[in-house]
């Protein structure tokens, strides 16, 4: 960084990877400006409208309490332990609007089976056809009276605040909602240290900055929900989309989230509706997760380029640097190394002490992007360089190797 800074000030030339540094950060600068205008809505905003517009409490109050929703829990080779431990957080935090907690088991799976009769549960076996086509066999045993469908990862527990996901549908525009994902134990081991930060960052920035814009692109599938309608229309297409001649496994939550926009609805995030998942417990494990998702979407950001650009410019825009920056940084950190090696052949006693500044340089740079981020996490702050070299090594490789294996299907994980 120091040498093409000391190229822009003598030679007053911009080099192709300062040119780069700069893109990338002006985007991410505008990302946290429009993240910093996100305001969650609350239950006290429900009583303000009711009263200004001099509506009964009650008027307004169901959709978040008392209006009919249905939890669908697809389960294909899950922990049992947690599993359990999911099903007794979605009871325990549900309010008195649960109409049916649905679980769709995916292949034989008998102890899925026996935790899931130990609760009030919908028991819907479908065998071996994927987490498509098992929600899509759940959608069909919904009672009558469902409202709004929720579709719960059967790695995710709820909290007391997870039903503030239903909070948005008051408006009528918004289709679907998602809230905030937190990894469980975050600091247990190098795997959830950088899961916890890649979601925190995840849902701090980009998903904050997509909802200011309208939309966010993708609804995770951890936990999301949707009006029943919207779902009910939706999901027969995403259980059976295939491109270019073969079926999509993975990605559904894109898929969905992208029929939801596609029928009118504003996709939007929830602040203050919060959910504990898992994460990979190895760092190898993590970088299969962060594969498989990167192919999605860049599978989806290319092949729905049209939609987006007319829906979604910004967040298009958005996506299409998430996706292009690691290739085009591969080819500038190959000639930004070539670089620096000729300028250690060139000042061999000046070499080290670049190499120092730069790294210094780089922490430094870091820490004063990342600020805003630290300050509302400091738990973060110490271990921040062990983050970037733990993003470089893992995360940095998964987007490359999704750039050019994007069409690929497959779990991975599982």
């Amino acid at each position: 960084m120091i040498y093409h800074i000391l190229i822009l000030l003598n030679e007053h030339y911009l080099t192709p990877f300062l040119a780069f540094f700069l893109t990338t950060t002006s985007i991410y600068f505008l990302k946290l400006i429009l993240a910093a205008l996100y305001s969650p809505i609350q239950p006290d905003d429900l009583i303000e409208q009711s009263k200004q517009k001099r509506q009964k409490y009650s008027v307004i109050v169901p959709v978040y309490k008392r209006q009919k929703y249905s939890v669908i829990v697809p389960v294909y080779r899950e922990d049992p332990v947690l599993f359990d431990r999911v099903l007794t957080s979605i009871e325990t935090h549900s309010s008195v609007g649960l109409d049916s907690i649905i679980v769709s088991i995916d292949g034989d799976n008998p102890e899925a089976r026996a935790i899931a009769q130990q609760h009030n549960t919908i028991i819907v076996e479908c065998g071996r056809v994927g987490k498509r086509r098992a929600m899509l066999a759940a959608s069909r045993a919904l009672p009558d009276s469902t409202q709004f469908v929720i579709v719960n990862d059967s790695d995710t527990e709820w909290t007391a605040s997870t039903l503030d996901i239903l909070l948005p549908f008051y408006r009528p525009e918004v289709g679907g909602v998602t809230g905030t994902h937190v990894i469980t134990k975050p600091m247990s081991n190098l795997s959830s240290i950088l899961a916890s930060w890649l979601e925190i960052m995840r849902f701090s920035v980009s998903v904050k900055a997509q909802h200011v814009l309208g939309n966010v692109m993708c609804l995770p599938g951890r936990t999301m929900a949707y009006r029943r309608q919207i779902f009910e229309q939706a999901i027969p297409y995403v259980a059976s989309r295939t491109l270019f001649g073969r079926p999509v496994i993975t990605g559904d939550d894109r898929d969905l989230t992208t029929e939801t926009i596609k029928q009118g609805f504003r996709a939007v995030y929830q602040e203050s509706s919060i959910v504990y998942t898992d994460c990979p417990r190895t760092l190898g494990d993590l970088f299969k997760q962060q594969l498989r998702w990167y192919r999605s979407v860049t599978r989806e950001t290319l092949v729905q380029m049209g939609l987006y650009i007319r829906k979604m410019p910004v967040q298009q825009f958005f996506s299409l640097e998430f996706i292009l920056s690691a290739p085009i940084l591969l080819l500038l950190v190959g000639r930004f190394f070539y670089e620096l090696l000729a300028y250690g052949v060139r000042q061999p006693v000046l070499y080290p002490l670049l190499i120092a500044l730069n790294v210094l340089v780089y922490i430094g740079l870091n820490y004063i992007k990342y600020l805003p981020i630290l300050a509302r996490n400091p738990k973060y702050t110490i271990i921040l360089p062990l983050i970037n070299v733990l993003s470089f090594v893992y995360i940095f490789p998964a987007k490359l190797l999704a750039a050019v294996t994007w069409l690929r299907q497959g779990w991975i994980t599982r």
